[in-house]
């Protein structure tokens, strides 16, 4: 199933270079929520 939820902001790197470095974006669900989403390349960062 493909809601297609539109972006609120586009995904980007954040912290580039560092070890905390990672990947998020940001979708609007159907109930005007913000959710955010995150992917850490070094995965002693998630937390």
């Amino acid at each position: 199933m493909n809601e297609g939820l539109p972006f609120f902001l586009e995904p980007m790197v954040r912290f580039k270079g560092r070890q905390e470095e990672h990947v998020t974006f940001f979708l609007i669900d159907p109930a005007n929520n913000l959710l955010e989403f995150k992917y850490y390349h070094d995965h002693s960062m998630v937390y």
